[in-house]
């Protein structure tokens, strides 16, 4: 067995949301995730810009699912009302089930959710999700592969729904560990362990250090984007660059969450063979 030193700690920091978009082959959506915050019998409305970057015109069909994360952060899709967490039934789009974009310009899509009475919904389901899809129905520009024709293209824009607005958000650190000794020609990983254990949806930045506690030489690992909603569990593995000299070494694991502006730090000791 593997023994580590683990240790955790918690600070806060400003910090700023991103806009995300979506960009598929000849399609751009902006943004790709909406976030709507509305009481019980109440609606609102937002947009998704669709730019058309191709040569040809674009014929998009709209239609609504449902999706959720896996352990690893991988997005998976389910046809409407299929999770309890489904907001698919509250969506409506204008257009309601296709978008032409004509070369070169832009479209608007409409997104009205709107939500039922208190008494007709579930308020044990912190956060609602749905995933409007854009299918390409017409063949893409000439010259493309055939992966790219008339099923090459259908971005999903994630739709996220809570009844409170608030930024009660808790990325707790489950554990922190090195997975596998590593090898010239198979690197070792460093397996971080996560739980959202807060109300609302989460996103922000996990960074990693490396401190050769012999030599004092830092390496820093690519940083690593989460987007996750409450109760997920995620586990992140970070692959130790090959060559990395032996010793031993503090690795130092920062998680930013940019809803409410904190940071989690852990730290483990583990040697290179």
């Amino acid at each position: 067995m593997n023994h580590h030193s683990l240790q955790i700690f918690l600070f806060v920091f400003p910090g700023t949301h991103p806009g995300p978009h979506l960009h598929a082959q000849g399609v751009i959506c902006i943004p790709s995730r909406l976030y709507f915050t509305t009481p019980p019998n109440s609606q609102d409305i937002q947009e998704i810009t669709v730019i058309n970057t191709g040569h040809t015109p674009l014929k998009l069909g709209i239609s609504v699912g449902d999706w959720d994360y896996d352990f690893w952060g991988n997005e998976r899709t389910f046809d409407a009302g299929t999770l309890k967490t489904s907001a698919a039934g509250w969506i409506r789009t204008h257009p309601a089930s296709c978008l032409i974009v004509e070369p070169g310009n832009r479209r608007r899509l409409e997104i009205l959710l709107k939500t039922p009475a208190a008494s007709n919904s579930d308020n044990s389901v912190l956060v609602r999700t749905a995933m409007v899809f854009l299918t390409r129905l017409n063949p893409a520009d000439p010259g493309m592969g055939a992966e790219d024709g008339y099923a090459g293209i259908r971005p999903g824009v994630k739709v996220h729904h809570s009844f409170y607005a608030g930024d009660d958000c808790d990325c707790k650190i489950m554990d922190f560990r090195k997975l596998l000794p590593g090898s010239p020609k198979k690197p070792a990983i460093l397996e971080l362990t996560l739980f959202m254990a807060g109300k609302f949806w989460d996103e922000g930045i996990i960074q990693i250090e490396l401190r050769n506690m012999d030599s004092g030489k830092k390496t820093k690992l690519p940083n690593v984007r989460y987007y996750a909603l409450p109760g997920d569990m995620r586990v992140v593995n970070l692959k130790i660059p090959p060559g990395t000299a032996k010793g031993r070494y503090l690795a130092t694991a920062l998680i930013g969450s940019e809803r409410n502006h904190h940071l989690k730090m852990a730290e483990i000791e583990f040697a290179m063979p």
